[in-house]
């Protein structure tokens, strides 16, 4: 182990261990999302790319891109901001663009959220830690927001049905903080065992893409998916989130519950068509998005979007212009450079390979003296154009952040009291935002 004598001379992973526990719920959300992105990406890329056949080093593209494993080296490869490969077809391209944008977030923020930690760090004089509770806190929103975890429970049993399964649906039962872990697990089998059952090689032992393993996960995950969505629209008038049933049924995390579940009864109707079932699979990564029940990742991220809006906007106007421009002197000083070959003989494909430019991987570097200097201009202000952002993005998540500490701080004050019993709040309802 670590000599403890000589972490109290050199405090540096002590200081990081505290940051990352003073972060680790934005830090776990920015993750999750970060996985997400990985998964929808490397499908894309998967099956985009499974029948290309252009060859890079000696190695085809279908090959690079035959399973969603593969594929999901790749595709964290690229997220980083770092493209050893270029050679994809149209459509590959066209993912390959929204990866690019995705990647601004994905490292940025993390990194700027363990940065801003640090900072905390150093200016404080005495080093305190900033600790932070793990429950997400809410304002009071209903008359069950004043109530204990047992009083709320107490009171649901009272009205009836309707509010039991709500109850329970929220995890203010046992039972249903075991119902919540066990679809959480589940969710995170399903998405496995769909990534797994298009590599042969790894779904041998399971007997195959289409074994009896992945027909049962399928069954079960359809059965509990099925129950669970019936069991919330059943429970949504007694949701303070939502105006009503229907109100429920149209956002967006009901959306995505209907869609996990969909796919799987559409198929049982039309039958197994090889395009169709291809098509109806695919869809189960969806089920990912499930998570968002427990995690609030997405609801978090859209929060601090809403927020920083308008400078998102302009920033982003201005980063397209750059890309515009650059794109188009690309394609007038490089098409007939021969040793650039045909890779900027059209504005559409010096776009592509403009916007590797601004992320920071220079697939390409041979260029004429004026397309240097462009160059040389890009590097410059791809720093603002990832950088600027970034900034707002992460600027974003600690002001909802410092939103949270207050209410952290006037729980530990003991400001939030029991209505019914007066006993100390200690476990609060999550609502669908965090910034209410």
């Amino acid at each position: 182990g670590i000599n403890a004598e000589y972490m109290g001379y050199s405090p540096a992973f002590t200081m990081l261990d505290d940051v990352i526990r003073a972060k680790r719920q934005i830090l776990i959300c920015t993750g999750f999302i970060a996985v997400v992105c990985v998964s929808v990406f490397a499908t894309l890329l998967y099956y985009a790319e499974r029948y290309d056949s252009e060859v890079a080093d000696d190695i085809t593209m279908a090959y690079r891109y035959q399973s969603i494993p593969h594929a999901s080296w790749y595709t964290l490869i690229h997220l980083t901001g770092d493209y050893p490969l270029y050679t994809y077809n149209t459509y590959g391209r066209i993912i390959n663009f929204f990866m690019i944008l995705t990647a601004v977030g994905l490292v940025g923020i993390p990194t700027g959220i363990i940065a801003g930690g640090f900072q905390e760090m150093v200016e404080s004089r005495n080093g305190e830690k900033d600790e932070e509770e793990e429950d997400v806190i809410k304002t009071a929103r209903n008359d069950e927001d004043l109530r204990c975890r047992p009083c709320r429970v107490r009171r649901a049993k009272i009205k009836g049905v309707r509010a039991q399964v709500h109850s329970l649906l929220i995890g203010d039962t046992l039972f249903g903080r075991i119902f919540n872990m066990s679809v959480s697990i589940l969710i995170v089998v399903n998405v496995l065992a769909f990534a797994i059952s298009t590599d042969h090689s790894l779904s041998a032992p399971f007997g195959g893409p289409k074994g009896t393993f992945f027909s049962y996960v399928e069954l079960i995950s359809i059965i509990v998916f099925t129950l669970e969505y019936f069991m919330r629209a059943f429970a949504a008038p007694e949701n303070p989130d939502y105006l009503g049933r229907w109100d429920y049924l149209i956002s967006f995390v009901a959306i995505v519950d209907f869609m996990a579940i969909a796919p799987y009864y559409v198929g049982l109707i039309i039958g197994k068509s090889a395009g169709w079932t291809m098509i109806l699979r695919s869809f189960r990564l969806i089920r990912l998005l499930k998570m968002e029940h427990y995690m609030e990742a997405f609801t978090a991220f859209d929060n601090v979007i809403s927020n920083c809006k308008p400078l998102l906007v302009a920033t982003s106007f201005y980063a397209f212009v750059i890309w515009v421009v650059c794109s188009t002197l690309f394609y007038l000083l490089e098409a007939n450079n021969p040793i650039t070959q045909d890779k900027f003989s059209s504005i559409p494909l010096s776009m592509f390979y403009c916007i590797l430019f601004l992320g920071g991987e220079w697939a390409i570097t041979e260029f004429t003296l004026l397309g240097k200097l462009v160059g040389i201009f890009m590097i410059v202000v791809g720093i603002g154009v990832f950088a600027v952002p970034t900034g707002i993005l992460f600027g974003g998540f600690e002001e909802m952040m410092q939103a949270r500490k207050d209410l952290v701080a006037k729980r530990e004050d003991g400001e939030f009291k029991c209505e019914d019993c007066g006993s100390e709040i200690k476990h609060f309802i999550h609502h669908k935002t965090l910034d209410n």
